[in-house]
């Protein structure tokens, strides 16, 4: 019962705090939901980009050309190898006879270009597909050293960097972004507490004297950091959660071939992961400010 009526205190104290805090706690509610804002549109953004990165790699083909005079055997440790890699999802052989026939069917009418030569100039070869684009140098490499009957590799080199790199470089930037961002709702929530702990500092004075432990005054001001985070979080949550849809819904007129996540779970997550960040924001906050009042 005692640690129910504490609590009950606590939260009634934060409160009070927070009310009379007035224009601090609104400044600190305002920075937490725009910084957590700007993370779940990057959070949304990298995960749309990783949903068409999959549609990409999806569409991404190695052609492996084999030599002339290479020999069967080699070629069947070639398969085995080939089937033995998880990231590869399959392969087809197609002989030079196949390659040409395919060629003539997308030259269409011009096909008298091929028909025109005394000998077939295509060689065998090997077609991939690549489950991750990630993967396909490190494939490409151990292809060339273990086998001599390779001629040449095809694949679309520079499209699979382009995204790698893309990726990559939205990651570090979401990630300074936020970092910056979090530090600066921290810094707003710590001087928010600051300002509560001044205007009470006669009130902590006297609690300290009656015999009130450290944590039994820490306490109504962390709660107040957590109700700070708490509204920050859900306020950008309901902003992502109105505003995403409708930037759903105008990007597919313009890019209906882009595939954006809709899933209602994944984006319970992510707001999920806003509310915690919000509180976790408040709580760091306000300890950063309350541990300094130890011995007040």
């Amino acid at each position: 019962m005692k640690s129910i009526n504490e609590l009950s205190y606590f939260i009634k104290e934060a409160f009070i705090s927070f009310f009379r805090a007035g224009l601090m706690s609104f400044t600190a509610i305002t920075t937490i939901t725009i910084s957590l804002a700007i993370f779940g549109f990057i959070l949304i953004f990298s995960m749309n980009l990783k949903e068409f990165a999959k549609v990409l790699e999806s569409q991404i083909d190695v052609t492996v050309y084999l030599r002339n005079d290479y020999n069967n055997e080699t070629l069947e440790e070639m398969k085995k190898f080939l089937k033995s890699k998880d990231n590869i999802q399959q392969f087809i052989f197609v002989s030079k006879n196949d390659a040409l026939e395919k060629l003539k069917k997308e030259l269409g009418e011009e096909d008298f270009l091929i028909t025109a030569l005394d000998n077939n100039p295509l060689p065998d070869s090997i077609e991939l597909k690549i489950k991750n684009s990630i993967s396909v140098h490190g494939i490409i490499k151990e292809l060339k050293k273990n086998f001599n009957i390779i001629d040449d590799v095809f694949y679309g080199q520079e499209i699979v960097e382009k995204v790698n790199k893309f990726t990559q470089v939205l990651r570090l930037i979401g990630t300074v972004l936020v970092v910056l961002l979090g530090i600066a709702s921290m810094f707003i929530v710590s001087n928010t507490i600051k300002l509560t702990v001044y205007a009470r500092r006669d009130e902590i004075e006297i609690m300290k004297l009656v015999g009130a432990t450290n944590t039994f005054i820490r306490m109504p001001l962390i709660f107040e950091g957590v109700i700070q985070g708490l509204i920050g979080g859900l306020a950008a949550t309901i902003i992502i959660g109105f505003s995403y849809p409708q930037i759903v819904d105008n990007m597919k007129d313009i890019l209906p071939f882009i595939p954006f996540v809709t899933d209602l779970p994944e984006l319970f997550k992510l707001y999920s992961k806003l509310v915690f960040s919000g509180v976790f924001l408040g709580i760091i906050g306000s300890l950063i400010s309350v541990r300094k009042f130890l011995d007040v």
